[in-house]
């Protein structure tokens, strides 16, 4: 099942704008450093290739060292990369379904997948998409919204949300040959630093 689409082409030229009132900002911010924070486990690593799913308006691009030589951002949303590819010009911007990407196996390093995973019904076509075009041995930040007030309050902007539970969502990675490496969690977000293992 992919992930519509026109939704996201409307929101593209205020999302920004959306953003950045007080509350959202409360929360990203607080989702800011826990992402930091699972980064600094990734600063003995010879990161080359970075990819960000469900690039949106980049948010998660500016967590990207800037040695890194290969950055690609992947977004179904043409009006998303429209709005988001001159802001980082030495970043590669490709329209395609996050469920059927159109990359080489063993292309990358390091995948974010922020903010993504509570916009697809179900979580195991998306983690299958993960393993093979990571390299071996290559990491994953990826988060889930929790099932909690705060995130069924997110209904009420005008998208489906699908909070999950840690138990299914563990039992996902496992599945396909990835080892928690780090978890932070927010009110919003739980997220995960993975690493694929050796071999898979």
């Amino acid at each position: 099942m992919t992930i519509s689409h026109n939704f996201w082409n409307l929101l593209a030229p205020i999302y920004k704008m959306l953003r950045h009132n007080p509350i959202s900002r409360y929360f990203i911010k607080k989702e800011n450093r826990a992402i930091e924070s699972l980064l600094v486990n990734l600063v003995s690593y010879n990161l080359r290739t970075v990819c960000d799913l469900g690039v949106g308006r980049g948010h998660s691009l500016y967590f990207i060292p800037e040695n890194i030589p290969h950055r690609v951002a992947i977004d179904k949303s043409m009006s998303m990369i429209q709005h988001t590819r001159n802001d980082f010009p030495e970043t590669k911007f490709l329209q395609a379904d996050v469920l059927n990407l159109p990359v080489k196996n063993s292309s990358f390093d390091l995948i974010f997948c922020i903010g993504l995973m509570e916009y697809i019904p179900e979580v195991e076509p998306l983690i299958a998409q993960l393993n093979p075009v990571l390299k071996n041995e290559g990491h994953l930040l990826i988060s889930y919204s929790p099932k909690n007030a705060l995130t069924y309050f997110r209904f009420f902007r005008g998208h489906r949300i699908y909070p999950r539970e840690s138990s299914e969502i563990e039992k996902c990675f496992s599945k396909y040959h990835f080892e928690i490496s780090g978890l932070k969690t927010t009110p919003l977000q739980h997220q995960y630093l993975l690493k694929k293992k050796e071999g898979t």
